[in-house]
C-alpha cells in the first residue's frame, strides 16, 4: 500500500476524470479496458471512469509510486468501487499507474463570467460556482462538453459585461440565484446530466 504523507502546505488531493482513457498492458500493449466500451461498475451498474489525483498544496508528491497510485477506474456515481490495479487477461501482467491512460482535462480556476460580475475570485458564489464544476460537471461526460464550450465563449462574455458594467448587478443576481437553485437541487439529488 502506497501512502501519501502530508507535507507541510498539504491542502488535499483532488481526482479529476480522463478523457479517452484505456488501461493498457505494460507488457503486451493489449487493451484491457477503455472509455466508451460500455464498462459498468459491479456494485452500483452506474458507467466507470478513469481519474487521476492532483495533491493541491504547496509541496509535491513524495515519490513517483504515490502518483502513480492515484490513477484509477471508479464509479463514476461514486458509489466507492474503485480499482488501481487490474490484470490483463492475454499475459496476465498488472496494469496501473501510468498504463491507465487517458487525456487530462486543462483545469483552470476561472468562472470567466461570475468572476467579471463579482470583480474577482473571491466571493463565495464563485467559489460555489468552481466547486460545482469541479465535481458536478467535469465527472460527467455533458458537464465536460459543456465546461469546453464555456472555456471558448466564457472569456469574450466576460469581456462584454466588464464593457457594460451596468449588466453586473443584474448577472450577479442572476448567478447567486442559480447557485442556490444547484445548491437546493444537489441536497435532493435532483441534478442530471
Amino acid at each position: 500500500m502506497i501512502t501519501v504523507r502530508p507535507k507541510d502546505g498539504f491542502k488535499g488531493i483532488k481526482e479529476y476524470p480522463l478523457t479517452n482513457w484505456r488501461a493498457e498492458c505494460p507488457k503486451c500493449a493489449h487493451i484491457e479496458i477503455r472509455e466508451g466500451d460500455g464498462n459498468k461498475c459491479p456494485n452500483c451498474t452506474s458507467d466507470v471512469q478513469m481519474t487521476y489525483g492532483t495533491i493541491f498544496s504547496d509541496t509535491k508528491w513524495d515519490s513517483d509510486d504515490a502518483r502513480k497510485s492515484w490513477r484509477k477506474i471508479s464509479c463514476a456515481k461514486k458509489c466507492g468501487w474503485n480499482v488501481n490495479m487490474i490484470q490483463c487477461s492475454k499475459c496476465g501482467a498488472d496494469i496501473q499507474g501510468d498504463f491507465f491512460k487517458g487525456t487530462e482535462p486543462k483545469i483552470t480556476n476561472n468562472c470567466f463570467v461570475a468572476t467579471a460580475a463579482f470583480n474577482g475570485e473571491v466571493h463565495p458564489t464563485v467559489s460555489s460556482l468552481q466547486f460545482w464544476r469541479d465535481n458536478v460537471l467535469l465527472p460527467k461526460k455533458r458537464g465536460r462538453q459543456f465546461i469546453f464550450f464555456y472555456y471558448r465563449h466564457g472569456p469574450k462574455w466576460a469581456s462584454r459585461l466588464d464593457k457594460f458594467g451596468f449588466l453586473k448587478p443584474v448577472v450577479r443576481g442572476i448567478l447567486t440565484a442559480m447557485v442556490k437553485l444547484l445548491m437546493i437541487s444537489k441536497e435532493n439529488d435532483r441534478i442530471q446530466l
